[in-house]
Order: C-alpha cells, then structure tokens, then sequence
C-alpha cells in the first residue's frame, strides 16, 4: 500500500500546473478552491486508504501487485523470488501469504519500506542485479558473529541450495553456521562450520535440489581416493584412520604410502579388498564406522568431559577433532581409545 503514495507527488505537481483557461463569466480562479485543491485532495485519499491501486499503477509501465492478484506477472515475481532465496514454492501466478511474506523480507533486506506490495522500487529489486548471485572472493573467512552483505549473500545461496531455512539476517549466527556445516558434510568439506576459500567455491558451483526426483539427473560419484590424491577429501579420510588407529601420522590433504597402508590395513578389518585405493565400499565402511549416532555419542562424552564445547550435531568436524587429540593427550590413550570411550 505504501508504494501508492508515490502518487501523491502527482497530485501536488497537478495542483501547482493548474491554469486552466476554461472558468466561467463571474468566476475567478480563487472561487473555485475545489478544482484547484481537488487533485490533492483526491491523491491524499488514495495514498492514505491505498484504493485504486491497480488503476493507479496503470499509469505507469509497471502495475502494482498485492495480496490477492492472480497473473502471469505474479508467476514471474514468484519464479524471481525463488532464485533470490526468498521463496521455496512452486510458482502459481497466485499472490498468497507465501508470496507476501518473501516480499516483504525481500524489502526489509533491502531497506525499503515492508508492505509486501511489489511496485516499482520493488520491481527493481527483484532483478539480477539486486542482490549478488555468487560470493566473491573474501579476504578473510566468513565465521560466527560476522556481520554484513556478505552473510546475506551466504544465507541466500544456502536457502537456494536447500541447505538454511532462517531468516536472511546478514549475521553469522548458530543456524548459518549449522547450515555451513551440514553444505561442508555434504560436499565432502573439511567440516568447520566457516566459509573459506573452497566452501565458497562449492557453494558458487551447486546447484539447487530438484522438486521432481524422477526427472532430475543421479548425482555424479566422486572419484575414487587413490595414493597421490591430495585436497580436503583426503584429509578427512585421514583424520577417520587416525581416529580409528590405523594412521599414526598427522593428516596433511596428501595420500601418500602411509595413508596407503592404513587404508589396507582398515579394509582388511573389515573384510574387504586390501588394495589401498578408497572406492564406494570402502568409504561405506567409513561412513558407516562415522555414523551420526556414533559421533554424537562421542561429543557428548568429550562434552561431559569438558574437552568439547560445539554443537551435539553427529558431524565429524574440526572441533571434535581438537577435542579428540586434546583428551588423548590428557589421559595418555590413542584416539582410538578416545572415540570407543575405552579411558
């Protein structure tokens, strides 16, 4: 409704350039106070009750949409604000709750007045330009209690990829570092809950989830982990054998021989072909030894202990990581001990 008073500057100019020439024998024009005032008084009207809004609109090139409208420029607002993050349904052509909702956080974010109308100045939020489609290139890391356009743009890629349902804030607050966290796990990501240099790049690269399952492509299988493979992948792989004993080094992202042996050493464990390379079933066995219900019972064991202090999530990140060494150090058993709750 508050975009209509624009219009009320119309009035005003109206009644400033109003000469016409047309008055009657007898008549001055300071006798006829209601033709002089009557464009204001019937642009206050409309601005402060918000009727005619659509007709009003009209005049200009673009109409007004609100509560209630039915069109297919609705349907194009709608498919706008779903690839903006605001809106996560399917688009209709129906200005609903659902619609005016996202508008309104969509004006909120952008610090224009929240009605929940889509006007002009509202129009021009809505394209591509409004509101950065990648994050850039950050020289620091992104962590908890960072503030600013950039957590905005953070939270609107993690909406889009399915991974944060919050509100889109621009604080770094517990729900977007869980929703990092979770994109991380998914991604096969060093989990730490802070959007670095490959966190961004992942997330500049994903693509959303598809509605319809039974038409969206299968998801591509990662490579197999092989001596000679480096990246984050590793290290996490690493990290598991360390806990688990098999590795007795530090994980460095670098998949060299010892990395190999503790990998046949893990496969022969668990019955499997001892040939040092990490396929589909050996990192089954991984992820099934790493289970969320086995992490969280280990973070809630360093927790008690005193040892860990984030989140009880079943994510295996660097946290519990650090919590693990620090209770190996501490009692002098191997992180093996640590994680079976063997101290």
């Amino acid at each position: 409704m508050m975009e209509s008073l624009s219009y009320l500057h119309h009035a005003v100019a109206y009644e400033t350039a109003y000469e016409s020439p047309e008055i009657e024998a007898g008549e001055t024009r300071d006798s006829l106070p209601w033709k002089k005032w009557g464009a204001v008084v019937l642009g206050v009207s409309v601005g402060l009750l918000g009727l005619n809004q659509q007709a009003l609109a009209g005049a200009g090139s673009l109409s007004l949409l609100q509560p209630g409208d039915r069109s297919t420029a609705v349907k194009a607002v709608q498919e706008k604000l779903n690839q903006l993050g605001y809106l996560n349904a399917q688009p209709t052509g129906y200005f609903g709750k659902l619609t005016q909702k996202a508008v309104t956080q969509l004006q909120k974010d952008r610090g224009v007045m929240a009605d929940g109308i889509v006007g002009p100045t509202t129009h021009s939020l809505l394209q591509p330009q409004a509101v950065e489609p990648t994050l850039q290139a950050a020289s620091t890391v992104l962590k908890t209690g960072d503030r600013g356009e950039a957590i905005r743009t953070l939270q609107h890629q993690l909406t889009r990829l399915g991974a944060y349902s919050g509100p889109i804030s621009g604080y770094f607050g517990p729900q977007t570092q869980a929703a990092v966290r979770h994109f991380q796990q998914a991604q096969g990501l060093i989990v730490d809950g802070m959007v670095g240099e490959h966190t961004q790049t992942a997330l500049n690269q994903a693509q959303p989830p598809r509605s319809d399952s039974a038409t969206a492509p299968p998801p591509r299988p990662l490579p197999p982990l092989t001596q000679g493979s480096q990246g984050e992948r590793v290290s996490r792989l690493e990290q598991r054998l360390r806990v688990l004993g098999y590795l007795q080094t530090s994980p460095d992202s670098n998949f060299d021989q010892q990395t190999k042996q503790a990998v046949m050493a893990f496969q022969q464990a668990q019955g499997l072909t001892s040939d040092g390379v990490v396929g589909k079933k050996t990192q089954g066995a991984l992820d099934a030894t790493f289970s969320p219900q086995q992490v969280k019972a280990v973070q809630k064991r360093l927790q008690t202990a005193g040892f860990y202090t984030g989140p009880i999530d079943g994510i295996w990140g660097k946290q519990t990581q650090a919590a693990v060494e620090t209770a190996k150090e501490v009692y002098g058993v191997t992180a093996r001990d640590v994680f079976r709750g063997s101290y």
